[in-house]
């Protein structure tokens, strides 16, 4: 059966993943991955010196930099394993217009008036574009067709008809992302479709970071996401 359904929906392979349905798609996706080890396995015991390991094997040199560029990225900007630092050894830290007089050790600062918050009806008020009318002016802005878009981003027509007919739904993360990776949107863009979520890529999470890493760098490509998503443990997109 399996066999079956990855040779129907060949496109599985190289990532044209439009055309598949998302439990086809996840049978496919296993399957790829354990024909990837068998053929590794035979070629490995074919040519017993190569000396790369199985996922290194089927990535180009392009990618391979990519990827190295990725895991540079994450060093720098990954915060989850947070140094702690201690509270009694740092400075104080003031306002860049406070003004401040020295006495001995000891800073006395006349720290400025903080603006009146907003009140909660005014905040209400002003709330912007909902997740549902972000999405659809961005699909009208990107000149494709509704159908293209979601099919790209591997959503079915069910859910994608309750997120254009329901401008409070409340997407998952997961789906936010998918609509952006299919948009192609950039840093920015993609971060306002979240936001309109009530989500954001935080540098404390390695899955963020790859997916901001991406979409800095313009790759698009779901399965070459996926594949990095998969190699640091993180939950692939659907």
């Amino acid at each position: 059966k399996k066999t079956k359904i990855i040779l129907a929906d060949g496109g599985a392979f190289v990532g044209d993943h439009a055309n598949v349905k998302p439990n086809r798609l996840n049978i496919a996706n296993r399957a790829v991955k354990q024909m990837r080890k068998i053929i590794f396995g035979i070629l490995k015991s074919a040519y017993p010196k190569i000396d790369m390991n199985k996922d290194d094997f089927f990535k180009t040199e392009k990618t391979k930099r990519l990827f190295a560029e990725l895991e540079r990225y994450i060093k720098q900007n990954y915060t989850g394993a947070a140094k702690k630092r201690h509270f009694f050894n740092e400075k104080p830290k003031f306002a860049a217009n406070a003004k401040c007089e020295d006495i001995g050790e000891d800073a006395v600062c006349e720290m400025p008036m903080a603006a009146p918050l907003p009140s909660l009806e005014d905040a209400v008020k002003n709330i912007g574009e909902s997740f549902s009318q972000r999405l659809l002016r961005f699909i009208d802005e990107s000149g494709k067709t509704s159908v293209e878009i979601y099919k790209k981003a591997n959503i079915d027509r069910k859910l994608f008809s309750k997120i254009q007919c329901d401008n409070s739904y409340q997407p998952k993360k997961k789906t936010a992302i998918a609509f952006a990776l299919a948009l192609e949107l950039g840093l920015d863009d993609t971060k306002d479709l979240l936001a309109s979520a009530g989500y954001a890529l935080s540098p404390a999470s390695v899955s963020d970071l790859i997916i901001e890493f991406f979409i800095k760098n313009e790759v698009y490509d779901i399965y070459t996401i996926n594949t990095a998503l998969y190699e640091h443990g993180q939950p692939v997109l659907e």
